[in-house]
């Protein structure tokens, strides 16, 4: 008999003890006894899916050179924000059915794709559950994911696009590695003469955010886009939600790779 295979689980509950600086520390925080996270880590059992989507936000997001004690500090953020974003769609659902409102927001997209867990052949799957999350929570009307391949940037995945859209945009080259976001198309110098300019316009996009998709190495593996149909920019809770469904996202492309 072979070894076993090395499961999603078990290399997510690894990297983060490793981020955190030993089985101690990824012990603490999560909150649960040695001896069934030496099973977990050891592939024995699989964790419940909690505890993975824990262990998913310590390491989502770039880890490099950051000190154990900073990293333990931003997991229990990640963590919380993730448990605050569900508690608060959960209960806005229920508000919603007992009032009768046709339109809860935020969306049960965000609930669906932060508590899923993807297979590494759902790749596509995932990143349309990130989109209409992100789309969702940025109260958007449109939006994209690119992925990088040696020639650039391409689109895998797209809500509301018309076809000279999709045809001009499919491959872009420039790959910002930080956030950009561009409140009015029509007054910001970047689109200022260009042909892009027009084609957002006759598409009916007047704003637009992008969010890198940054895998743990700190390199982009993609973006992720929302669009809008007046000028706009989104508050920085909306960013906030933005970055943690990125970063998810990032790291279940990873996965599909590994």
């Amino acid at each position: 008999m072979g070894d076993r295979p090395v499961t999603v689980q078990a290399r997510a509950l690894r990297r983060a003890a490793d981020i955190l600086g030993g089985k101690d520390q990824l012990r603490a925080a999560l909150r649960v006894p040695m001896r069934r996270l030496a099973e977990w880590l050891g592939g024995a059992a699989e964790p419940p899916m909690h505890v993975f989507l824990k262990a998913v936000d310590i390491i989502s997001g770039p880890a490099s050179g950051t000190a154990p004690a900073a990293a333990t500090v931003r997991a229990r953020v990640l963590t919380r924000r993730s448990a605050e974003l569900i508690e608060r769609t959960q209960r806005a659902v229920a508000q919603a059915r007992e009032s009768g409102s046709a339109s809860p927001r935020p969306s049960p997209s965000l609930t669906r794709f932060l508590e899923a867990a993807f297979g590494r052949h759902e790749r596509l799957a995932m990143l349309e559950s990130a989109l209409d999350a992100a789309i969702d929570v940025a109260r958007a009307d449109m939006g994209n994911v690119q992925l990088k391949r040696d020639d650039g940037l391409h689109i895998v995945a797209q809500r509301g696009f018309n076809a000279p859209f999709l045809e001009f945009f499919d491959r872009v080259h420039d790959m910002p590695s930080a956030r950009v976001v561009v409140a009015d198309i029509t007054a910001d110098p970047i689109f200022a003469g260009t042909e892009a300019r027009w084609l957002l316009e006759a598409a009916g996009v007047r704003a637009v955010q992008s969010t890198p998709l940054i895998a743990s190495s700190g390199a982009v593996l993609g973006m992720l886009s929302t669009h809008y149909d007046h000028p706009q920019a989104p508050d920085e809770s909306d960013l906030q939600d933005i970055d943690l469904i990125a970063r998810r996202a990032a790291f279940w492309l990873e996965q599909s790779t590994a």
